[in-house]
Order: structure tokens, then sequence, then C-alpha cells
């Protein structure tokens, strides 16, 4: 169980970076209100969009439907045709906070069977719930048959499960919940962060201005027509500060127009990048043709689908 859906996470994120079923947008009831950090994957955006058609026309597809189908034979689930939504949450830096929350249609009692033979097996009743714990350190529970929460610590585990219940606070109020509520109802992928000096290596001082500055900040992707359409945000201290941040980002656009020439063929600079600001709020919107993205992508091996098939191949037999 746990390698299936852990491959499920990766797979879906790797496409992403690199409809048969119905939208899920982000449910901000399985959301903690303390959570630093958010990413939310709508699925049905993503396998309906252009770009992902696009990506599908790889050589390297091939490789990725094979190792699908063989995770499909085993555990019994299709990353491309059972997952509805993927959410991730955490706290900080720490691995042991980050949770995933992975929606969509499971064959439960075969999941089961599964753990029943792992000999390190045990299940934790709490409230309504039964936890999961398998190879020593994997945490996860069943909410109804169509959620599964996973993670790697048994306080988290519960209470994350406690959210879900409505015995703990939820983002929807919080601060968290007003940044995602900004985010466009088409995006295929929203991720928003808050207390951000939390989230960075204190050890490392190479980290931007513009990081050093925020408090939170917030990124969607989504398709408008034939253009891959991306918005980010990020709010910081002051009014001042965030005055600065806008003239630098409009000086770095001013300084790659006069290098134009210089920018090797095939890349191409978007034409229509916007920087707004507001208060202690500046925001970054722009499009890029989804044909050029993918053959930018596919060129000298970038193609991302090289990575997610060399995922497969330590977890299946």
């Amino acid at each position: 169980m746990k390698k299936a859906l852990v491959i499920t996470l990766t797979i879906l994120l790797g496409l992403l970076l690199c409809a048969t079923l119905r939208a899920e947008a982000l449910k901000k009831n399985i959301v903690p209100a303390d959570a630093s950090w958010i990413i939310h994957l709508n699925v049905e955006q993503l396998l309906g969009s252009r770009f992902f058609t696009r990506m599908m026309g790889a050589e390297e597809w091939a490789e990725v439907e094979a190792g699908n189908a063989r995770l499909e034979k085993k555990f019994r689930i299709n990353l491309l045709k059972d997952i509805t939504a993927v959410t991730v949450y955490g706290k900080g830096q720490d691995e042991e906070s980050a949770v995933a929350c992975i929606s969509g249609r499971f064959n439960k009692e075969h999941l089961l069977d599964l753990l029943g033979m792992d000999e390190e097996h045990r299940e934790i009743p709490h409230g309504n719930f039964t936890m999961h714990n398998w190879d020593g350190e994997a945490y996860g529970a069943f909410v109804g048959d169509n959620l599964v929460v996973i993670t790697k610590s048994e306080a988290i585990l519960k209470h994350a499960l406690d959210v879900v219940s409505g015995s703990a606070a939820n983002i929807t109020g919080s601060e968290a919940g007003t940044i995602i509520a900004r985010t466009p109802a088409d995006s295929f992928l929203t991720a928003a962060a808050r207390n951000i000096s939390e989230l960075l290596d204190k050890e490392k001082d190479d980290h931007s201005a513009i990081l050093k500055k925020a408090e939170a900040a917030m990124l969607h992707l989504s398709e408008r027509g034939d253009d891959l359409f991306m918005g980010a945000e990020v709010s910081v201290t002051s009014a001042k500060d965030a005055d600065n941040i806008e003239q630098m980002l409009k000086g770095l656009l001013a300084m790659v127009d006069m290098y134009r020439d210089e920018i090797p063929a095939g890349v191409e600079i978007p034409e229509d990048i916007k920087i707004s600001r507001e208060g202690n709020r500046v925001w970054v919107e722009l499009s890029y043709p989804t044909e050029k993205l993918v053959k930018l992508i596919a060129q000298k091996g970038r193609f991302p689908f090289k990575f997610v098939a060399s995922v497969f191949s330590p977890f299946l037999p």
C-alpha cells in the first residue's frame, strides 16, 4: 500500500513538473489551520489539458504506461484513471510533518489484504478511524472509501484525522485559506506557503532577497486556450518592501529585453508578463504557448518521463 501510494504521488507531481473523473477542488476541511505549506493537484484539470495531451505524445510515454500496468496488476490502482486529486501539506521543514491526502477509487479490500501480509503491520484505533502502521515508519488511514491519508508520524496522522473529522481546526478562515481563495477555480496546480522564514534553511545564507522578505506566497497553474498560464504572488512585511520587489522584477524584465537577441533559438520569452502590486502584495502573471513549452522540455533529454519511469524500478517485481 505504501509503495503504490508513494508512487502515485511521485508520478502525478512528476508529470506536472516536467476525463472520466470529476474535478477535485482543494478540500479545505482536510488541511489543518496551522499548515505552513500546501500543494494541491486537480487531476482532471491536468489530464484534460493540452499540456498533458502533448506530453502523452512523447516517446517516453510508453515507459510510463508499462509501469502503470504493472502497478495496476499488483495493487489494482491505475494512476491515470483512479486518482482524482492529491493534496500534500506540512509544517516547517520537518519531513515527519508532511501529510499526503490522496482522493480516488481504491480497492480497499485488496489493499488491506496486502497490509495484512506485512509482518510489521499493526492497527491503531483513533476515534472512528483505524490507523495502519507498516514497514516500521509509515502510517496511513482510509477516510471512507475514497480518501487515503498517509504520513510518517503517528501523532501527525492523528491530528490529520482530527481535522478531517472536525474536532481540530481546518484552514477555512485562516491565513492559508485566504491565500488559497485567491487562486482561480480552473487551476490544476495550486501551491501556497506562509511563515516562509520557517521553511528556509537557517544554515544557508544564499536565499533570494524576495524569500528573505516574504511572509507568504502562492503559485497556480492553469490553461488558457493554447497557453499555459501561471500566476504567482508574494506578501511581504511592508508596502515599501513590496514596492522594492515590484521595481526589482520590472528591472529584471527590462534586462531580459535588452539581451533578447542573445536568447537561444527555440526559447520564447513571454510577451505579456504582468507585474502588479497592491499594499504589501506583489503578483506576477504570464502565459506561454503550450506547444512550445512541451518542445522546450523535450529538448536535450530534459523530458520528465525519463525520471518518472525510473521511479517505478525500485518498487516493482
